[in-house]
């Protein structure tokens, strides 16, 4: 992509926004980018934007300084109904997501996995089973450091490994994948989308450019997965750990591989501390993506042995008087919540609520009725939750406070129980993240007791 002397304006100033705009102007851009936020609350550093004469605009998005614009390059997490993108469909000027930007200086191959829950930690797994295999590879995207911050490191030999959101995949035009999966579709987000399908057809786009030597995975357990018009030319193969697939599945503890009707077998699934069907889901997609890629199963293997599970995911992070806690806080869609319920073998004490996404909650209270003792709510979405739950199988109570709820877990939990923070619910109505949340929850926990 040649963008020299072209007006470049990145929305919004995250992480994303900040690399995309450097980048823009380390190869001969006219770089601008402009926030909503006041210039206080953002967290890039302002100096280095100056310095290198990028423009920028705070506190709102203004019709004049997107004049003269020749590219749009939109942050993930942008609403579409924003000035900067209904100014640009009035003036008909281009807009790209930052991974498709990226994408246009990125020299190497690309292996990108999305869905609803479970990316990080199969681009993680797929990261340390290159690694082991010496192997160049990044891990880049929505994981946290972005695909345009990491573009110098990149070059002909370099593996990138891409977290994609749908948010990202909405606005893609010629990024190609080599390797793409996609690992669940469950409800999320439908507060932006107009319907789950919509949201569905996105995460597809991930395959749109694909070609014949390209590979397109797709979870064969997952029916809104397995159901999806998949686009593009790419090879399209399953996995599943259930039944037997053409691509991967485990059977029996044993992972194999089908292709054109050859079965064989790839090798037993070793000790690991990643828990749970889906994590086993997790592990059968990140092989078959490594060994697709060339990496020895040796590598595969070991790294699956040493794989510790990601903060704020299913952690067990503290355990007193037989009591364990456990946090959760990425789980912030309801499916996520039922996964990890599903995981466990003890009685739980669920802390949930926060930000609704209008998943429906309705859809875990099997698995609540099963293995929860009690549920006390926090956050916008209390009320909605506590309204829907079935209360005469499940004790549910509302508190007012991070604090407050785990200050009530504690009081009734006993020997052998789990206190579960797995909210179903995005973390911006108490707190700036899932980390953030899961930090404070940690933290509190730890105080009590000490």
């Amino acid at each position: 992509m040649d963008i020299r002397n072209k007006r470049i304006v990145v929305v919004g100033l995250g992480r994303s926004g900040f690399d995309a705009a450097i980048l823009a102007h380390k190869h001969g851009a006219i770089a601008a980018v402009t926030d909503s936020c006041s210039e206080e609350k953002i967290t890039q550093d302002i100096d280095v934007l100056k310095e290198n004469f990028i423009e920028v605009e705070f506190g709102q998005h203004t019709e004049e300084f997107l004049s003269g614009t020749d590219i749009i390059v939109l942050s993930p997490g942008v609403d579409n109904n924003s000035l900067p993108v209904k100014y640009a469909f009035a003036n008909s000027i281009p807009i790209i997501s930052e991974i498709e930007f990226a994408y246009n200086f990125c020299k190497g191959k690309i292996i990108a996995v999305t869905g609803t829950n479970g990316k990080s930690t199969v681009v993680t797994l797929l990261g340390k089973m290159f690694e082991k295999d010496s192997k160049k590879y990044i891990v880049c995207g929505n994981i946290g450091n972005s695909f345009s911050g990491e573009i110098d490191n990149i070059d002909d030999d370099t593996f990138v490994i891409l977290e994609i959101s749908s948010f990202q995949l909405e606005k893609i035009v010629d990024l190609k994948v080599n390797i793409g999966c996609i690992l669940n579709v469950t409800d999320d987000h439908l507060e932006r989308y107009t319907s789950f399908d919509d949201y569905a057809d996105t995460k597809a786009r991930l395959f749109e450019n694909q070609i014949e030597s390209d590979i397109a995975l797709i979870n064969h357990d997952d029916k809104a997965s397995k159901d999806l018009i998949i686009p593009g030319r790419g090879k399209k193969f399953f996995y599943s750990v259930t039944e037997e697939v053409e691509g991967a599945f485990v059977l029996n503890n044993v992972m194999y591989s089908k292709i054109d009707d050859d079965v064989k077998k790839l090798f037993d699934i070793p000790k690991t501390k990643l828990k749970g069907k889906y994590n086993l889901e997790n592990i059968c997609a990140s092989s078959f993506m490594a060994i697709s890629a060339g990496v020895n199963i040796e590598a595969v293997i070991s790294a699956i042995e040493d794989f510790q599970p990601l903060a704020h995911r299913l952690e067990k992070f503290y355990e007193k008087d037989g009591i364990v806690f456990m946090d959760d806080s990425k789980a912030t869609n309801v499916d996520a919540t039922k996964r990890a319920i599903q995981s466990l073998d003890k009685k739980i004490i669920l802390i949930a609520g926060g930000r609704d996404k209008g998943g429906d909650y309705l859809s875990v209270l099997p698995e609540i009725k099963e293995k929860v003792y009690k549920i006390i709510l926090i956050g916008e979405a209390a009320d909605k939750i506590f309204d829907v739950m079935d209360k005469k199988n499940v004790p549910v109570e509302k508190a007012g406070s991070m604090e407050d709820a785990i200050d009530r877990a504690i009081k009734i939990a006993q020997k052998d129980q789990v206190i579960l923070l797995s909210p179903m619910c995005s973390s911006f109505d108490m707190f700036t993240s899932y980390k953030h949340r899961g930090e404070v929850f940690q933290r509190i926990v730890k105080e009590r007791f000490s």
